[in-house]
């Protein structure tokens, strides 16, 4: 998931976990950021280091983290760039960020439009696209090394379930029902590699943006 080999890695939005889990028995030291208190709960019990609250009322030191990881974060955030900011100082020099977010210009937005996935409103306050997502890196003072698209399965499952539900949602058992076959493994296995296929035919539209940061 990252590249350097050891060092201190910050998740924001660690959630349960299971990135940081995965980090630390390869010998990063790692910290995590969560809202959500059923989350930071499992997270203690799994003997991880993790702050409830915000990255800005953590206050770590200044030069701190060698890698900030935001995975399907910063489209929640109140204002990215002033998190950005946080995260810039946190960051020790050539430091790293890594960001992972739904891409606005992403061919399943298009496809699906208001049941897409990635407006999920009123959750995400934000919808970015390379564009903006450089602006924003500029502003805050990263140099970009790598933005590439991919489409999650799952995410195209979730537009699909959106879809399929419509504004009955699951009070309309039939669709609900209907909606739910496609979260079957078997569903997941056979699409995969066509996403695969997509991701490489159209290499700046797929659901995701994966952005790698330099401070």
């Amino acid at each position: 998931i990252i590249d350097y080999s050891s060092g201190k890695v910050l998740d924001i939005g660690c959630g349960n976990g299971y990135v940081l889990l995965s980090l630390k028995h390869k010998g990063y030291e790692v910290f995590g950021i969560e809202a959500n208190r059923n989350a930071v709960e499992i997270c203690f019990n799994s003997g991880l280091n993790v702050f409830h609250g915000t990255l800005e009322e953590a206050y770590y030191p200044d030069q701190f983290f060698d890698v900030v990881i935001m995975s399907q974060v910063i489209e929640h955030l109140q204002s990215p760039k002033k998190t950005l900011e946080e995260v810039y100082r946190i960051l020790k020099p050539s430091g790293k960020v890594y960001i992972y977010c739904p891409n606005v210009e992403g061919y399943l937005s298009k496809l699906f439009v208001k049941y897409w996935h990635g407006w999920h409103i009123p959750f995400h306050f934000y919808g970015f696209t390379e564009k903006t997502i450089r602006r924003l890196a500029d502003e805050g003072g990263f140099i970009i090394n790598k933005i590439k698209t991919v489409t999650p399965t799952r995410f195209f499952i979730e537009s699909l379930k959106g879809y399929l539900l419509g504004e009955k949602g699951y009070h309309n058992t039939k669709s609900a029902k209907k909606a739910m076959c496609f979260f079957a493994p078997l569903f997941i296995v056979l699409t995969s590699p066509l996403f695969r296929i997509l991701d490489f035919v159209l290499p700046e539209k797929g659901d995701c943006l994966r952005i790698i940061m330099t401070k």
